[in-house]
């Protein structure tokens, strides 16, 4: 599971702590990604004070080599395989916070041995250089790509030097936005 709160400061902070109340809510629909975030929508709806979350929730299966995930207008997530072939896990959804009864709907796919799983919030790819350039998509894509031999903690460390080198802000400001990274690679 991976969410991002519009916004900056103590409200989005707030509404972060509040997503935690929600997923422990929610925890009878935790093998349901789709039911899963209706629950957490309507859990969160009228406390979000005109603010919305994008989510990203998937189920990895290891006995049926299953990946089930479901959107909440959150970035497309990843899917390498050990050759560096890339799927955008993409599943539409509206924003949570948007209308109190949203629907959410569940992808399945097959997964294996060697796959990595990334996920990750829009403060990477949406970071600017000093010509006003965001990184990208196709920055982290390559990133990812050439990277697949290394551990996922190597992997996100390096991934977040590229931003921090590409960014005109960090060294007096920091992130122009938060920014995350879960890897998870498919061992068994």
């Amino acid at each position: 599971f991976i969410a991002d709160v519009t916004g900056h400061g103590v409200p989005a902070a707030l509404i972060s702590s509040m997503i935690k109340i929600a997923f422990h809510i929610s925890t009878d629909k935790l093998e349901d990604p789709a039911a899963f975030l209706g629950s957490v929508n309507r859990a969160l709806f009228s406390h979000l004070g005109g603010r919305y979350i994008t989510a990203f929730y998937a189920l990895i299966d290891l006995k049926k080599n299953r990946l089930t995930f479901s959107n909440a207008a959150h970035w497309p997530m990843y899917l390498l395989n050990q050759n560096g072939d890339m799927t955008r896990l993409k599943v539409k959804g509206r924003l949570i916070g948007l209308m109190k009864e949203n629907e959410y709907s569940n992808v399945t796919m097959e997964i294996n041995k060697g796959d990595r799983l990334v996920f990750f919030t829009d403060g990477l790819i949406e970071e600017r250089n000093s010509r006003g350039e965001l990184y990208g998509e196709e920055r982290l894509e390559a990133f990812l790509r050439d990277s697949l031999s290394m551990p996922p903690a190597r992997v996100i460390d390096e991934c977040f030097m590229n931003v921090y080198n590409w960014s005109w802000s960090y060294n007096a400001e920091g992130f122009e936005d938060d920014a995350t990274m879960i890897i998870a690679d498919i061992t068994g």
